[in-house]
């Protein structure tokens, strides 16, 4: 593209083995990167968060002092059986798999309330940050926004590497961040050197 970085754009589709043509509808369009791995595009032509290819405002060339932390097993299956939530050890985005904003209120709720260890409290903000995603660009999007923003500031050690990926940092183009990148951008900016 001009800057040194190779682009590749691929396909990937799940076949059915007995019914190749069941599973057309989850065609991905893959876009590869030379500082950032593998990274799902939707049909919008937005990127689709994946663990697999999850970059960071490091991986994207902004130095950050924060440590990358992941998701725990034990975290998601006790989060799934207090919540009523699905839980199978092949969801890999677990969290953004079992995000519903029709929930978040509850979601909220949980978080603000419970007891609930470090790794239950980070797994559940993903939760959370995706149901406010998923919301996109709206009215209801903002108002739920106000109400996590606290949360993430106040918590900023716990979620760092949250806020941190959700910022797309050294992403330049719209196209190419989340509808939450902006709040999560201001919110890095605050809690990083």
């Amino acid at each position: 593209n001009g800057n040194g970085t190779s682009i590749h754009v691929g396909l990937l589709m799940k076949i059915d083995d007995a019914d190749p043509h069941a599973n057309e509808e989850q065609l991905s369009l893959l876009c590869t990167t030379k500082v950032g791995g593998v990274h799902p595009i939707n049909r919008e032509g937005r990127p689709k968060a994946s663990a697999f290819g999850r970059p960071s405002c490091q991986t994207l060339g902004v130095m950050s002092s924060i440590p990358l932390r992941y998701p725990k097993t034990e975290a998601r299956m006790t989060l799934a059986a207090r919540l009523g939530l699905p839980y199978h050890d092949d969801m890999q985005d677990w969290e953004w798999e079992v995000a519903d904003s029709a929930r978040f209120e509850e979601f909220l709720a949980t978080y603000r309330s419970s007891e609930l260890s470090d790794d239950e409290r980070f797994s559940l903000m993903e939760i959370l940050v995706q149901c406010v995603e998923d919301l996109g660009l709206s009215s209801e999007a903002d108002s739920a926004w106000a109400k996590l923003e606290p949360l993430l500031v106040r918590a900023s050690r716990l979620h760092g590497s949250t806020i941190e990926y959700w910022a797309c940092c050294g992403e330049t183009e719209m196209e190419s961040q989340f509808n939450i990148s902006p709040h999560m951008r201001s919110l890095f900016a605050s809690i990083t050197p």
